[in-house]
């Protein structure tokens, strides 16, 4: 996060295990990263979430009792629902952990951790049509893109190796490739399903100005017995094994290699499919259905004319949901004064992301960062980004990797430092990790 989200082509060690486990076989490249055989991490995480969601005011003025529909809540109810800060990816890795098999055999990897993900983002069209209640404004086209909250849990083992030699010079040296398999529990979920719309035209009926209202609907539930919404927070921060409502599997497929290696300087790549699976939902499974709306309304909207379009609850035996499925990839210049085999000094990076669906968890457009992690001092990396496109026009990252002795390492990062200061979105992350040799002793 510290270089704008660009480490595809740098990813190492833990790193490599929730962003590209193409490279868990290569050894780290900066001083600030572990170097030991066996490296783990408990209780690390973060994540990006809308300042709208954290000004409960700003709700609670608008569907609080006694706050009333007035003009101008129903305005501010427009302007929330298309706001791109209602979106929030989280995360929390209660154990991470890698071991290095010896004699070249490739490294192993685990995680453990819960994962949330939400996104309200109403078409414009509707948003304006609730702010100003004057449907006669225009002919509407609302379609869904994307309206959701997923928490669930994943417990994954990783596999990644290194082929060819990686102190080796000259074009394609080496190559890493890299599978995670996850075991997912879905906790709690509900959306709207992707093929729902809603159209509206304006008709001429015998002189009159009226409405015609066509397409249709499925908002989609789910949670365990007893689910607590009001401690949903606490218990995602806290609970490392909370009841579940569904059950699912996913992969990241990930490459990671050498493109050029010279003596100061490499040319890394790195591409990764990543989070491809599914969730089936079995536990209080629950759909709302108004399908194949053909209806014809007056110049005036009432209480009777919307129950119209209310729809029908009805409990299912299941439903499956895709999980945010992302290609990313990325071209990195690492850059070692001192000689091939000793750290680097300043990485470069260059990585662009493309959404393979549009999901909770997953943003509206496609991303492209820019990225440095320069080693300031010995064992202290200072790092900085910059990205495009995503969830917000514009984001700058700011990140440091600390190590203060041989066996632990910190690192924190923001990828929208902007964001931070003007109160649009709180986006960190953070990660103490430990690493261990067998057979050698620490000071």
């Amino acid at each position: 996060m510290g270089m704008g989200r660009s480490a595809t082509a740098f990813s190492r060690g833990l790193g490599a295990l929730l962003t590209n486990p193409g490279g868990l076989g290569y050894h780290p490249l900066g001083r600030s990263s572990q170097a030991h055989d066996l490296v783990f991490s408990v209780y690390s995480g973060g994540g990006s979430i809308g300042g709208t969601y954290l000004a409960g005011d700003e709700f609670s003025q608008i569907f609080g009792e006694g706050a009333g529909q007035t003009d101008e809540s129903r305005e501010r109810i427009g302007e929330l629902l298309v706001d791109e800060r209602l979106f929030a990816n989280g995360g929390i890795n209660f154990l991470t952990g890698l071991w290095r098999l010896p004699n070249g055999g490739g490294t192993l990897g685990l995680h453990y951790g819960s994962r949330a993900y939400a996104r309200v983002n109403f078409p414009d069209g509707l948003a304006r049509l609730i702010a100003t209640s004057n449907i006669a404004d225009k002919d509407f086209r609302f379609v869904n893109r994307g309206i959701g909250a997923t928490w669930f849990t994943e417990f994954g083992l990783s596999y990644g190796r290194v082929f060819g030699d990686q102190s080796a010079r000259g074009w394609l040296p080496s190559f890493g490739l890299g599978l995670s398999g996850r075991l997912i529990g879905g906790v709690v979920h509900f959306d709207v399903t992707e093929n729902s719309a809603l159209f509206i035209d304006q008709i001429n009926v015998d002189g009159r100005l009226q409405f015609l209202v066509r397409g249709g609907y499925t908002f989609r539930s789910a949670e365990p017995d007893a689910f607590d919404q009001d401690g949903a927070v606490g218990n995602f921060l806290s609970n490392p094994f909370p009841s579940t409502a569904g059950l699912g599997i996913a992969t990241d497929v990930g490459v990671n290699g050498v493109l050029y290696r010279g003596e100061k300087r490499s040319v890394h790549y790195g591409m990764v499919f990543a989070n491809l699976g599914r969730i089936t939902w079995t536990n209080k499974a629950r759909e709302r259905r108004g399908s194949n709306f053909s209806d014809t309304l007056g110049a005036s909207l009432g209480e009777a004319e919307f129950e119209r379009f209310e729809g029908d609850l009805v409990t299912v035996e299941d439903y499956s949901t895709t999980l945010p499925s992302t290609f990313r990839g990325g071209l990195g210049l690492s850059i070692h004064p001192s000689g091939e085999g000793e750290p680097a000094t300043l990485l470069i990076g260059l990585e662009g992301e493309l959404p393979l669906n549009q999901v909770p968890g997953n943003t509206p457009d496609p991303r492209i960062s820019a990225g440095v992690d320069w080693t300031a001092a010995e064992k202290f990396s200072l790092r900085g980004g910059i990205s495009v496109g995503g969830i917000s026009e514009v984001g700058i990252g700011l990140g440091v990797g600390i190590r203060p002795t041989d066996w632990m390492s910190i690192d924190l990062g923001t990828s929208e430092l902007n964001g931070l200061f003007s109160g649009d979105r709180l986006d960190f992350a953070g990660r103490i990790s430990f690493g261990i040799t067998p057979g050698q002793t620490t000071e």
